[in-house]
């Protein structure tokens, strides 16, 4: 596993995510059978599986690697996407606010930039590190569905890309 913060002390990535926006892989599955979108479980809100692409990384092996890490993943194919051309790019902003909900998203440890893939597999998702659960949804059932980082919009616009 890479190491993020492996050539930056702590103080200096604080330094550096006051600064800049980070980039970030966003990744839902698909279930191209049943018409489903799959998430995972952060605490008590559910979220897009994903986070930061590594000093050195490929948006590829950031996808693997976040794949991997939160839901034991290991074969996928893109759908609708490959990894120089997320079907979705969205920002995160510091503040929370209804505005960046709506419109941004946020993330209250820094800005963000989501590069957003859907992939299709045949594995069963298997949450593990932050994820504790997994979830399939018909888009009819995203309003009951409470998401971190003001998600419900990127997901919505991703049911309409499937």
């Amino acid at each position: 596993m890479i190491s993020l913060n492996v050539y930056l002390s702590d103080k200096d990535y604080k330094k550096v995510t006051a600064s800049v926006p980070i980039i970030c892989v966003d990744i839902v599955l698909f279930n191209k059978e049943e018409n489903k979108l799959g998430f995972i479980r952060r605490g008590t809100k559910h979220a897009l599986i994903g986070g930061r692409i590594g000093l050195g990384e490929s948006i590829d092996e950031a996808i693997k690697r976040h794949l991997a890490n939160d839901v034991g993943i290991s074969e996928f194919k893109y759908y609708k996407c490959y990894p120089q051309k997320p079907v979705l790019i969205h920002e995160y902003d510091k503040a929370k606010s209804s505005e960046n909900e709506k419109k941004r998203g946020f993330d209250p440890t820094k800005h963000s930039i989501g590069l957003t893939y859907i992939l299709a597999t045949n594995q069963d998702p298997v949450p593990a590190n932050e994820a504790t659960d997994f979830k399939w949804a018909e888009k009819h059932e995203l309003e009951r569905i409470d998401f971190d980082f003001g998600q419900k919009s990127v997901v919505g616009e991703l049911f309409n890309l499937v």
